[in-house]
Order: C-alpha cells, then sequence, then structure tokens
C-alpha cells in the first residue's frame, strides 16, 4: 500500500505529463475539427480529475498533521 505522499507525487509526475501533452495538443489542435477539440477536452478533463484525486491526498495529509498536533 502507498503512503498519501507517494499517491501525491506519482499524481504531480502524472500532471507534469498530461499538462505537457495538452500543451503540445493545443499547438496542432485545429479548432474547426470536432474530434481534435474533444480530444483536448479529454484531455482536460482526465488533468482535472488528477487534480481532485491529489487534492483529496493531500486533504488526507493535512488531517494527519492537525491530528498529530492536536493530540
Amino acid at each position: 500500500m502507498y503512503t498519501d505522499i507517494e499517491i501525491v507525487m506519482n499524481i504531480a509526475k502524472q500532471l507534469a505529463e498530461r499538462i505537457e501533452s495538452r500543451a503540445l495538443l493545443a499547438d496542432c489542435t485545429d479548432f474547426n475539427d470536432a474530434e481534435h477539440v474533444a480530444t483536448l477536452h479529454a484531455v482536460s478533463d482526465e488533468i482535472n480529475e488528477l487534480f481532485d484525486r491529489q487534492e483529496y491526498h493531500l486533504g488526507n495529509i493535512m488531517a494527519k498533521q492537525i491530528k498529530r498536533v492536536a493530540a
């Protein structure tokens, strides 16, 4: 089982890759082509899901730290 920190770091790596690929894709996207635009939206959706997952795990880390301080 991975720790929350390991998960956050893994998600950060995935985010960096997806953001880079989205930037490259946006540079060559024909915005008049619905398929190109759909692909760009799909990559953006993946990025948003990764941000949500990262936020969840960062929340877990913060909650654990608060519990330690409060104890």
